[in-house]
């Protein structure tokens, strides 16, 4: 990676919380922070899928069987 790449870097961390409404708001605030990149596109649909992925496996997880 040239020097003007790494310095023209930018990055970008936050937790949400494991929740469906959350997944909308991964993808609102990638695309804002993206903007106008020519890869916008695709970075938001990978943050959706990663985000949806993350809250299925969090709520199975969360999920307590009891037997008698």
């Amino acid at each position: 990676m040239s020097r003007a790449a790494a310095e023209a870097t930018t990055w970008y961390q936050r937790t949400f919380h494991g929740r469906v409404d959350q997944v909308s708001q991964v993808r609102r605030e990638i695309a804002r922070h993206l903007g106008d990149c020519p890869a916008a596109d695709d970075a938001v649909l990978i943050a959706n899928e990663l985000a949806a992925n993350s809250v299925v496996f969090f709520l199975l997880s969360s999920c307590v069987a009891i037997t008698g």
